[in-house]
């Protein structure tokens, strides 16, 4: 291997010729990860219901050379058929799917005693249902081209409890490592790593990152660029020997 020019390609937009889709696109890590596979030369659909500022400057970036083409999927992913439709907008614009990012946050802080079913299906159906869809129909399209990857970003609250929220919320973050590492074993003949991000708390999360300023080595949370980084790395050729694994992005607040 001459890893002079491997690493050199770092420096180019890697992603070119590829097609991702990413969910989570009314939020800030969804932007960010969308932005960065754009300006890396990914083609993105990402799935997003409202208008924002940050998608709009993600428009912009059309305008910009060598920038990656951006589709926006307006339909709330409720159900499996949405699902599907949302993997067919990717195959029917670019005609291909290269990558699946599986951003879902469906918060529910509730006391077990003060808690319900529908919370608990709300939060499981949001989340771990939909991250389910999506990788089935992916992985019909990544086993036909022996080739993808699908990234889950989930939560250092599916890991630790040193930081109280609900148990739906804690749960649902918790599914979503077996079910990373179990599709991992069965995509991993045909081509498709399939990997997860833990993610910390963010800057974003003023009064639960002051309140818990004492649990963080670095003082403070998360920029939304130091979650797409990984998320685009694990997306990523540079990865294709990485499955079944969660990277924590936390700043020190959990060592595993």
């Amino acid at each position: 291997m001459d890893y002079r020019t491997y690493f050199q390609e770092m420096h180019t937009p890697f992603l070119k010729g590829k097609a991702a889709i990413v969910t989570g696109g009314d939020g800030e890590i969804g932007i960010a990860t969308a932005k960065a596979m754009l300006e890396l030369g990914a083609d993105v659909v990402l799935s997003a219901e409202q208008e924002s500022a940050g998608i709009a400057f993600l428009q912009e970036r059309l305008n910009d050379h060598g920038s990656g083409r951006l589709v926006l999927y307006r339909e709330t992913l409720s159900s499996e058929e949405t699902a599907k439709r949302l993997i067919m907008t990717a195959v029917e614009q670019f005609g291909h799917l290269n990558i699946l990012v599986n951003n879902f946050d469906c918060c529910d802080e509730s006391f077990i005693t003060e808690s319900d079913s529908v919370q608990w299906d709300t939060v499981f159906d949001s989340s771990v249902k939909i991250a389910y869809y999506l990788s089935k129909f992916a992985a019909d399209e990544f086993i036909k081209n022996r080739y993808g990857k699908i990234v889950s970003v989930t939560s250092f609250f599916g890991k630790s409890g040193q930081i109280a929220t609900g148990v739906s919320y804690a749960a649902s973050k918790s599914a979503m490592f077996g079910f990373s590492k179990m599709l991992a074993k069965q995509l991993g003949e045909y081509g498709v790593t399939v990997n997860s991000v833990a993610v910390g708390l963010m800057d974003s999360q003023k009064k639960l990152v002051e309140d818990n300023l004492h649990l963080l080595p670095q003082k403070r949370g998360a920029r939304p660029e130091e979650i797409a980084i990984p998320i685009v790395y694990l997306s990523s050729k540079f990865s294709d020997y990485i499955t079944g694994y969660c990277m924590d992005v936390n700043g020190g607040l959990y060592l595993d």
